[in-house]
């Protein structure tokens, strides 16, 4: 018979080894795998699939939004917050040839103009 006992007080052995002679302790330690480490990797993954899709375009396409990146990528269900922590990685693995708009909402190609916010006409 196996059975798992989670508890934080190993006084309790003293007193099931007198229920269950012979019983074998095992520790089992801390087996929980880090949540950070496992955002960071799934960030990685989609900033990778960002940077191919963005790689793939056309030389004459100066602009693309993230919007579009989602949905043409296939990373529509991917968490908002992870996908805006992914294209600030993909950015930065795009350089030189692309960068962020000011806004942060679209890649643009390195040799291209960025509006100012303030100059955008209403």
């Amino acid at each position: 018979m196996n059975l798992w006992l989670p508890y934080r007080y190993t006084k309790i052995r003293d007193e099931l080894n007198k229920v269950f002679p012979g019983a074998q302790w095992v520790n089992w330690g801390m087996r929980c795998p880090d949540p950070d480490k496992k955002r960071k990797r799934v960030i990685e993954i989609v900033a990778r699939k960002i940077v191919t899709y963005v790689q793939s375009l056309p030389k004459d396409k100066q602009k693309v939004s993230s919007k579009e990146i989602k949905e043409q990528a296939d990373m529509k269900k991917i968490a908002m917050s992870t996908f805006r922590e992914a294209m600030k990685t993909a950015a930065s693995m795009l350089r030189p040839d692309w960068k962020r708009d000011s806004n942060a909402r679209s890649l643009v190609r390195e040799d291209t103009p960025m509006m100012e916010p303030s100059s955008v006409a209403l």
